[in-house]
């Protein structure tokens, strides 16, 4: 989700309107006046990015923002997985996977970029095109040139083929006056993407989603029970590289919502950082027994470090909410208040698609005692669509603390980082390792008497700084806070639903 900055007044707090921060269409790039004073282009990669749904990885320019929405283009064919941009440089880097319908070469694919630029960018011109290879792949690269908001452009195209009708599209585009530095740096990344699955790992991925197909075919059917009959908590300390920074709460509960029997599954998470900032995450959602309908409502609050020099604290919101019914997912998000509208992004999902909670539910429904590999595609808040999620269950391990239990290895499309989760014999979860950057986040089962004396009076003094948003024991639709049927307390350590 993307990030708001916006201060909160706890007197007003009524009045806040959250709207979302539409990301545009074409690059950033292109819409930043041209009066404005930029860097110059370093011409440096930076840290690597790992793409495991789509199976790839590449370096990107240094000093860039990520943005991982997938966005289906007009040309056909082509879905953009992943933009690297910088505003205040005028750059962009983006990565397609594109799927011609016709055979390519050079010239069809200059054809294809003055099909595409050209209504925009009515003076573009191809400068050059050519076929090479970066490792043992064909490359197919298009040099092209074009006037945006009077300042000269190059656009770099590189077409790295993955089978004879699939490849993967980088698209470089710059001011002309860093040419040198872009071009010599464009080198570099096509020299250095890279392929992650072979064959037969992709081969492991479609046998693992016909098994996941077939096992929420059985729950669909009713043969198989993610409601239970009794509610379900777990307690959670949060441990940062082997220092403990907060807690984590989950309840499961079997409840009839306007008519549909299905379970809710209630996440909340407080975070205490060594420089006393603090973030508290909720998650409401419902999913119906025959998981043919579900929504959520994803809330994430952050509060800056006290001022040095006085003053109040900074208060951030983060919202996304999501309903489903059948193979129609719709999502609104929402981070900064700029305006009355949320925006809703719709998504059809297929057979393959797990509900938001799955990988709570996923363990009470298996048969821990066999080792499986299972895949499905669920939504992906960073990226604003769906990704490919694949759990392991690969048997009775030792966890950190030495004890016995069932461990499940998640990752997305088997790309590390992979995660470990131990669960009981119930599938319940008792323990978790997130290997998330240099400090893996561990997550250790407690009870909720340990929770209340290590974190009650810390939640407290810090809910007095915050806006007291309503918790949704389901989440509304996007867009719809009326559609919510229940609302309560802000849970803590020493007043949480039972």
């Amino acid at each position: 989700m993307i990030r708001s900055r916006t201060r909160i007044n706890r007197g007003d707090t009524a009045k806040r309107v959250l709207a979302i921060v539409m990301l545009s269409g074409l690059s950033p790039v292109a819409a930043q006046d041209v009066a404005v004073t930029r860097p110059a282009f370093a011409g440096v990669q930076g840290p690597r990015y790992v793409d495991g749904s789509f199976g790839f990885a590449l370096t990107p320019p240094a000093d860039c923002e990520t943005l991982r929405e997938k966005r289906f283009l007009e040309t056909g064919n082509e879905v953009e997985i992943v933009r690297f941009v910088s505003v205040n440089a005028r750059w962009s880097l983006g990565v397609r996977q594109s799927k011609p319908e016709r055979a390519a070469d050079p010239e069809t694919v200059a054809e294809m970029v003055v099909g595409e630029m050209q209504e925009v960018y009515p003076d573009v011109r191809i400068i050059r095109t050519d076929r090479s290879t970066a490792g043992s792949r064909e490359v197919l690269r298009c040099t092209a040139t074009m006037t945006s908001r009077g300042v000269p452009m190059i656009r770099l195209q590189a077409m790295i083929r993955v089978k004879p009708s699939e490849y993967f599209t980088l698209v470089f585009v710059a001011p002309q006056s860093d040419e040198e530095a872009v071009v010599a740096l464009f080198d570099q990344i096509v020299a250095g993407f890279e392929v992650l699955r072979s064959e037969a790992q992709e081969e492991q991925i479609r046998d693992a989603l016909r098994r996941g197909s077939a096992l929420l075919d059985l729950v669909r059917s009713g043969s198989l029970d993610v409601v239970g009959r009794e509610p379900r908590e777990v307690f959670l300390r949060c441990l940062e590289g082997g220092v403990e920074t907060g807690f984590m709460q989950i309840r499961m509960e079997p409840r009839t919502v306007e008519h549909r029997k299905g379970v809710t599954i209630a996440k909340w998470a407080w975070f205490f950082r060594p420089d006393e900032s603090v973030s508290m995450m909720q998650q409401d959602m419902f999913v119906t027994s025959n998981l043919s309908f579900e929504r959520w409502e994803s809330r994430l609050i952050s509060i800056s470090p006290p001022p040095k020099s006085g003053g109040r604290r900074e208060i951030s919101q983060d919202i996304e909410s999501g309903i489903r019914q059948e193979t129609k997912l719709l999502v609104g998000y929402a981070g900064k208040s700029i305006g009355p509208q949320i925006t809703q992004k719709e998504l059809d999902v297929d057979r393959t698609y797990a509900s938001a909670p799955w990988d709570l539910v996923l363990p009470s429904i298996v048969d821990l005692n066999k080792s499986e590999l299972y895949a499905f595609s669920w939504y992906d808040s960073s990226r604003r669509g769906l990704s490919l999620q694949t759990f392991r269950l690969a048997g009775r391990k030792s966890m950190p603390s030495g004890k016995q239990a069932t461990l499940i290895e998640q990752s997305e499309g088997l790309i590390p980082p992979i995660h470990e989760i131990y669960v009981d014999d119930d599938g319940q979860i008792v323990h978790v390792v997130m290997k998330v950057g240099d400090k893996p986040l561990e997550m250790q089962a407690t009870t909720r008497r340990d929770i209340e004396r290590r974190y009650g009076d810390r939640v407290k003094e810090i809910e007095k700084l915050m806006p007291a948003p309503p918790v949704r024991e389901t989440a509304p639709a996007p867009g719809n806070p009326a559609a919510t049927p229940g609302r309560a307390a802000a849970p803590t350590p020493g007043n949480v639903n039972r």
